[in-house]
């Protein structure tokens, strides 16, 4: 395990040598944080899945110049697939809509200590989150920060 061999070399580089209990104690240790490490989340008591909808209302001016900015940005960006403003014109196509912007929300629930939030955006602009806990374990998933 290399954890262990890290944590032992540690320990020989002080100027004592630890004990057999001591490398016991630490070897004991850090074989239960390892598999602890590795127990799947049952999550299998509620699960729920919701979407939340909203609408940008642009005066048709604003509109007019967002299409003419959109076009210039297109025209900017052709036969350059790696351009820093393709996911700005992603964001802005996805506003340029009557739809609604959906965001996909899945929630479990164990009723304990156990849960897990994932959000979807309704752009690959945007930033997906998937966050949960496990007793003392919180842990956080993200397409950015």
């Amino acid at each position: 395990m290399v954890l262990l061999a890290a944590a032992v070399a540690t320990f020989g580089q002080s100027a004592t040598t630890p004990s057999d209990q001591t490398r016991a104690a630490l070897q004991k240790w850090l074989e239960e944080a390892w598999a602890d490490g590795f127990k799947p989340i049952q999550l299998a008591v509620y699960r729920w899945e919701f979407e939340v909808e909203s609408r940008t209302i642009v005066e048709p001016a604003e509109l007019e110049r967002q299409r003419a900015e959109l076009a210039t940005l297109r025209a900017n960006i052709q036969g350059k697939p790696d351009h820093p403003d393709r996911m700005k014109i992603i964001g802005m196509e996805a506003g340029d809509t009557i739809e609604p912007s959906v965001t996909r929300y899945a929630l479990w629930d164990d009723d304990h200590d156990q849960w897990r939030v994932s959000r979807t955006p309704p752009t690959k602009a945007e930033q997906f989150d998937d966050v949960g806990r496990d007793g003392d374990a919180i842990w956080l998933l993200t397409s950015g920060l």
